[in-house]
């Protein structure tokens, strides 16, 4: 078989992405920077490129969250006919550059991020130990949601003011999602929430709103619109993606089209800043959110498959 060169790769890989979803992008051929490594695989014509990057994060920043402190992650390029096996010996260099991980170190992860609808991978991942995590949802132009609330409710934006009820509120969309094993509650969590909050408050852009019930803020939603939504916009194939950062609504008022109302005042604010998708993250075991945003018009897009120390992404089976 004639090793096709990063390019050739790259463009098979992205021809056969357009074919599965056209939202996805076309993605660039590898190039491994400082510190990276690059793994290859093949089976018969099939031919697989990955570049393993090791990411470190402290657990005072609030992106600890949402990773171990200590991740590897894999960008893949993948083509031919035996993706499966192709994408199997791929894992196994993976595997290989990893040994001698204690199997114990519960803060080390390694993370591949593969789009959803390329189920030709799916058994491959689950035998090497990976568990779909979370979703990035994605959503196009349709028609808008109803706004309407319950009586005694109204939305708002948020000030500065506001500060302790957002924080509290979000920590409470965090507590649950640490239920399902998507997210980490660390001591300084709160600290590093409400550092991040005061100053998205401070810019007064409308971006971060509250939902009042009797005057006692119930619910929440928080998004980003262009320039701030770079760091996503590369999980697209467009140049203007509205990122969905968080909607949290308290317990006891669930179930009364408050978070819907919410995220239709966020649809309002992405539609006036001409976004051409809208995203967002959530858990993939969710009762509540898979439904919730399946039936806002939000679809998976990429799903975020995570394995761990003691399976056998790190441990060769016998």
């Amino acid at each position: 078989m004639t090793t096709p060169s990063p390019e050739q790769l790259a463009a098979a890989h992205a021809a056969r992405l357009r074919r599965l979803d056209p939202v996805l992008p076309a993605p660039p051929a590898l190039t491994p920077d400082q510190g990276a490594i690059l793994l290859t695989g093949s089976a018969g014509t099939s031919y697989a490129a990955g570049v393993s990057r090791e990411h470190h994060v402290s657990p005072d920043d609030f992106a600890s969250c949402f990773q171990t402190l200590r991740t590897f992650s894999l960008d893949v390029r993948l083509d031919g006919p035996d993706l499966a096996d192709t994408l199997s010996a791929l894992l196994t260099a993976w595997r290989a550059s990893l040994a001698g991980i204690d199997p114990w170190e519960i803060e080390t992860s390694a993370t591949i991020t593969w789009p959803s609808r390329d189920v030709a991978a799916v058994e491959t991942l689950v035998r090497y130990g990976f568990a779909p995590m979370a979703d990035i949802a994605v959503r196009g132009r349709v028609v808008p949601l109803s706004a309407e609330v319950t009586p005694g409710t109204q939305i708002r934006e948020a000030g500065p003011s506001d500060v302790e009820d957002v924080v509290d509120l979000q920590l409470e969309e965090l507590r649950y999602d640490a239920q399902l094993g998507t997210c980490t509650i660390r001591p300084g969590t709160a600290a590093a929430l409400r550092t991040r909050l005061t100053s998205a408050l401070d810019r007064r852009d409308g971006t971060i709103l509250l939902a009042d019930h009797n005057d006692e803020p119930v619910g929440l939603v928080i998004i980003d619109l262009p320039p701030r939504t770079e760091w996503i916009t590369s999980r697209v194939g467009v140049s203007r993606a509205g990122y969905l950062e968080c909607l949290s609504v308290r317990a006891g008022h669930r179930g009364r089209g408050i978070g819907r109302a919410l995220v239709a005042v966020a649809h309002e604010r992405f539609r006036d800043a001409a976004v051409d998708v809208m995203l967002l993250h959530h858990a993939v075991t969710s009762p509540l959110s898979a439904p919730f945003w399946h039936a806002a018009g939000y679809r998976p897009l990429w799903t975020h498959w995570t394995a761990h120390p003691g399976t056998s992404m790190f441990t060769a089976p016998h």
